[in-house]
């Protein structure tokens, strides 16, 4: 009797592709089990006598960024179950459709410097708080920008805050699409602005035993904004003397 060695091959058995739901930007390409849900197997050699389970194994992003992060791989184990898993292979499952959306910062008050009065509603000078909340101690730059106020004039005004985060620039460096940052608001205030004045006259007069001084002529305004104009009032003054 001649006896040959032969060999078996494992049968391939074939998925649904999985569903990955997205994840929220931790610095890794890592896809969690918990993201996974398992398509549907099958190519087993009898579903009730000779069949296996299927286990998430690992996943893995194609990038660990937000904006670039488009698809996974998924890699499985395959379970014992009425048959054996050593006689069945299973593939990954790649390009399977992922994403990753942005982690959401924290940051202090922000404040708007006062502004002298100026005609137009632009908000004063924005300067954030400071930032928290970035992954593995990355870094990033933060600017802010006040809303409008809702009137040029003089008094105080609160204002819708927007914030623009920047790639860092020193340390571990953190990418600004990566992250998040909400509106805020702070309050601003318009101060009068300060005018100058030319050298007012006072007409002579005739002695009359009072100190009422003579007519006072103002002198030139300036300093207004744009081509706004302004009367002066003349205050009543009184000499040092009522004798010539």
């Amino acid at each position: 009797v001649l006896f040959r060695s032969v060999s078996i091959a494992r049968k391939a058995l074939s998925i649904t592709a999985p569903v990955i739901a997205s994840k929220v930007y931790d610095t890794t390409r890592t896809v969690s089990a918990g993201q996974v849900t398992l398509g549907t197997l099958s190519g087993c050699v009898n579903i009730y006598t000779d069949c296996v389970d299927v286990t998430f194994a690992s996943g893995l992003y194609n990038s660990e960024h937000v904006l670039t992060a488009t698809s996974a791989t998924i890699n499985y184990t395959l379970v014992d179950k009425s048959g054996r898993a050593s006689n069945y292979t299973l593939a990954p499952s790649t390009g399977v459709s992922a994403s990753i959306t942005p982690k959401a910062l924290s940051i202090g008050a922000p404040s708007l410097a006062s502004k002298d009065y100026d005609s137009f509603t632009t908000a004063g000078t924005c300067t954030p708080g400071s930032l928290s909340g970035t992954v593995g101690g990355e870094t990033l730059g933060v600017s802010c920008v006040g809303a409008a106020y809702s009137s040029a004039n003089v008094g105080s005004y609160t204002s819708t805050i927007t914030y623009t985060l920047t790639n860092g620039t020193s340390g571990t460096i953190g990418v600004a699409s990566d992250y998040s940052l909400a509106s805020g608001s702070a309050t601003g205030a318009v101060t009068a602005k300060a005018l100058s004045i030319g050298a007012p006259s006072l007409a002579s007069k005739v002695y009359d035993g009072t100190t009422t001084a003579g007519t006072c002529t103002p002198g030139t305004l300036s300093g207004l904004v744009g081509s706004q104009t302004l009367g002066v009032d003349r205050k009543s003054t009184r000499l040092n003397s009522s004798h010539t």
